[in-house]
């Protein structure tokens, strides 16, 4: 068994977690129309083969290049034709929703001390830019504490026994799990994998004060191997193999999970303590990717308590596309909104504990729609292990393996069709 031990959070959810010398532009469908060079999508260029630095839109480029540019990228590839399409439930992306995430931009400057406010003022005014926002630091909801059960109480507490009798879920139905990636070797997960993604896009990225960076977190690739070990804890709640002899138990079992990594390793030099870390525009590429790969739930448990429009374009895509967005709420004691759990039409997850009161660091307000187990919740971990965790990380997957066994009794449910306000019962 392995033992996570107690430690302080990376930072206050207050904060206000931006990445330095880095804005996120939304332009007009004209101004879109009037872009004349060829800006790639996805990740930054290598120094070999240098990005843009201008868009051929004459005042906006101005603006730009007052604060020295280095490099312009799209934040989406542009959507598929087929997606295009409504889909067997009458699903499909709006032309509107296809527009915002065709016209959103990350523009990193050649200062990372550039005033990212003065930057905002300057673009906001013009007829070209329809929304600016700085890019911000994402981090994975977990309050780690020693372990104190050996049992998985929350899977009794939800009547996941009961609701086996009636499913155990569907491997044609696919969870998301938006995080660190998933250690895809390990027993308990590797018959649930289907092929993921790594989307950490961190080059030229400098993390907080005190803090570095390890392992891969400056190329996207095919290979989301979880790091850090919060993804997997997740992935094991969701969907362990069950009935394998081995390990732990998952809600719904008989799922299949999807690892897409938008956190990379985060090292606290001063102890050494380990956490998850990323960006929104890392997110939102994330979010993306899943749903044109054939998603049917998205799991995240992550946030921050600054609303960024890429995430929230690209949640209003997953949720268009009929795909159900469950997100945690925070760990703040705080009845401020953290997002994405906060965004229209997503299911935020609050924590409770074993007595089904609200967990002492459960985030809480207006915006929650359900409460489920999060705290001591026993799961599986990076490199083969397991342990107990405690936060709305670990409530989140709860209420995505019951939308499973939901799914599984009627396929005709889709992503913005959950009722607001309830607990988390399989019942």
């Amino acid at each position: 068994m392995h033992e996570q031990q107690e430690s302080l959070a990376v930072l206050d959810p207050r904060d206000d977690n931006r990445v330095p010398g880095e804005l996120l532009i939304k332009l007009s469908a004209n101004a879109e129309q009037s872009v004349t060079e060829s800006i790639p999508s996805g990740t930054i260029r290598t120094a070999a083969m240098p990005a843009p630095t201008s868009l051929g839109l004459k005042a906006l480029d101005k603006a730009l290049a007052a604060f020295g540019v280095e490099s312009i990228v799209k934040v989406h590839s542009p959507v598929a034709p087929q997606a295009l399409e409504a889909g067997t439930l009458a699903f499909g992306p709006t032309p509107e929703v296809t527009a915002d995430l065709a016209a959103t931009y990350r523009v990193v400057f050649v200062g990372k001390e550039v005033d990212l406010d003065e930057a905002t003022s300057k673009l906001s005014g013009l007829d070209q830019v329809i929304e600016t926002s700085p890019n911000r630091f994402r981090f994975s909801d977990l309050v780690p504490n020693d372990p104190m059960y050996s049992l998985e109480w929350g899977l009794e507490k939800i009547n996941c026994p009961a609701a086996w009798d009636r499913s155990t879920g569907s491997s044609t139905t696919v969870v998301a799990v938006i995080d660190t990636g998933i250690d895809l070797d390990h027993p308990d997960l590797l018959s649930q994998l289907v092929p993921g993604r790594d989307l950490v896009d961190l080059t030229g990225v400098t993390p907080a004060t005190g803090f570095r960076w390890e392992g891969d977190f400056l190329t996207r690739d095919d290979d989301p191997q979880d790091e850090v070990g919060h993804g997997t804890h997740v992935a094991g709640t969701i969907a362990a193999a069950t009935n394998n002899g081995v390990g732990v138990s998952g809600v719904a079992w008989s799922a299949s999970l999807m690892p897409v990594r938008v956190l990379a390793r985060l090292v606290r030099i001063a102890d050494g303590y380990v956490s998850g870390s990323g960006t929104a525009v890392d997110i939102a590429a994330g979010i993306r990717w899943a749903v044109d790969h054939g998603a049917h739930i998205i799991n995240m448990s992550l946030g921050g308590s600054q609303d960024t429009f890429v995430e929230r374009d690209a949640v209003a895509y997953a949720i268009a596309q009929g795909v159900l967005v469950v997100a945690a709420m925070g760990n703040a004691n705080s009845n401020l909104p953290s997002y994405p759990a906060a965004y229209p039409n997503v299911v935020a997850v609050g924590a409770i504990d074993a007595n089904e009161s609200r967990a002492g660091f459960s985030n809480f307000g207006p915006h929650i729609d359900v409460a489920a187990p999060g705290v001591n919740i026993r799961s599986t971990y990076w490199d083969n292990t397991y342990t107990n965790l405690s936060g709305t990380s670990m409530a989140t997957p709860h209420v995505a393996g019951v939308a499973v066994l939901v799914r599984s009794c009627n396929p005709a449910l889709g992503g913005a069709g959950h009722s607001r306000h309830g607990s988390a019962a399989a019942r």
